[in-house]
């Protein structure tokens, strides 16, 4: 079976919005354009807030309501974990947020660091993090789900990144692969 790394933050949980309702920031989240920026705004303000959304993950909505049931269908193509960056003492918290949202039970890995997402045998990585591209590896597949601070990273010439707006693309692709892989074989006979 295919390893997939899902990631949770602004892939699966719109956790963005939150930590700006906390930060009581006034930008709207699609003008943000560049990935730091809250970060390089904010500083540690940035990370409690994070923490803060997470320890009280109810605040937390869905990026896609429907995400649930796409996982379960890629889940007929990959074998999924979900990984995230993070503190460790946040595991119970976003497993609860995973549970209550009716996510599939799946293993959560925290890493500390983005670089560790492509270095544990994931043949295929669900993000939205831009950094993943200078790190990915040749016969890595990522699937790039797009967000207002990832659109001017450029990913048209590149064979193993597909930019997506939503996870029913990615089942819409592997379907698609799979048919035309059934097809090959049809005309092979």
């Amino acid at each position: 079976m295919i390893k997939c790394a899902l990631d949770i933050d602004d892939v699966l949980a719109n956790s963005i919005e939150t930590i700006l309702k906390i930060l009581n920031c006034k930008k709207k989240i699609d003008k943000i354009d560049e990935y730091y920026y809250l970060t390089q705004k904010y500083g540690q303000k940035f990370w409690a807030a994070f923490e803060f959304a997470w320890q009280n993950p109810h605040f937390i909505k869905l990026i896609e309501p429907e995400s649930p049931q796409y996982i379960l269908n890629i889940m007929k193509y990959y074998d999924i974990n979900y990984v995230t960056k993070r503190s460790k003492f946040l595991y119970n918290a976003t497993k609860r947020w995973l549970s209550e949202n009716n996510f599939p039970d799946l293993p959560l890995i925290l890493y500390d660091t983005i670089e560790e997402k492509c270095k544990n045998g994931y043949n295929v990585i669900i993000d939205d993090c831009p950094d993943i591209i200078a790190l990915l590896k040749k016969d890595q597949k990522l699937f790039f789900f797009d967000q207002p601070w990832n659109r001017s990273i450029c990913v048209i010439m590149k064979d193993n990144i597909t930019r997506i707006r939503s996870l029913k693309e990615i089942l819409n692709f592997l379907q698609e692969e799979n048919n035309s892989q059934r097809r090959g074989v049809n005309n092979a006979v």
